[in-house]
């Protein structure tokens, strides 16, 4: 399974006649890999999808213009938020959705604390790379769970406002 990191923008026309939703993706190692994720995206009108790679900066980008309420059909590649406002986008299905993926990694954490509460606080103690993943793991966890929540119990993909919130991450 290849993945690679995007920004994904939106914007629409003066108008409010059509929108525009381009994906970045800043590092793209093999031109091979661009194709894998170029094949995950499909349009109704192939016109609508525009894509760009550059050889020299090994980036890319590609483009879905969408007449605002029109019936037109696209499929996108599998894809995770960031609590950086990045996407990770993947070129084969997930086999589960990404609620579960959390609820594992926090069942794990929670069991270590636990059961094991010795090795956990010397862990954390350490101050290793690894205790900064776990602690940044935590972190993640307060934003993005309940967001994940919503979505569930609202059958639709919910954005929210991270910085707005003052819930910045980089903070």
């Amino acid at each position: 399974m290849v993945s690679l990191r995007a920004g994904i923008w939106f914007a629409h026309d003066e108008g409010c006649i059509n929108q525009f939703m381009t994906y970045d993706f800043g590092h793209i190692p093999l031109k091979s890999t661009w194709d894998g994720v170029l094949s995950t995206f499909s349009a109704s009108h192939p016109h609508k999808l525009v894509s760009k790679y550059d050889e020299d900066t090994k980036s890319g980008s590609i483009r879905l213009d969408v007449r605002i309420g029109s019936a037109e059909k696209f499929t996108f590649p599998e894809s995770r938020n960031t609590i950086d406002g990045d996407e990770i986008v993947f070129t084969d299905d997930l086999d589960t959705p990404e609620i579960m993926d959390w609820f594992r990694s926090t069942y794990l954490l929670s069991m270590l604390s636990r059961y094991h509460p010795d090795i956990w606080v010397e862990f954390l103690e350490s101050h290793s790379i690894f205790s900064k993943i776990v602690e940044r793991l935590v972190e993640a966890c307060l934003i993005k769970y309940p967001k994940l929540v919503l979505e569930c119990l609202l059958k639709e993909r919910v954005s929210v406002p991270f910085k707005k919130l003052g819930l910045d991450p980089s903070n």
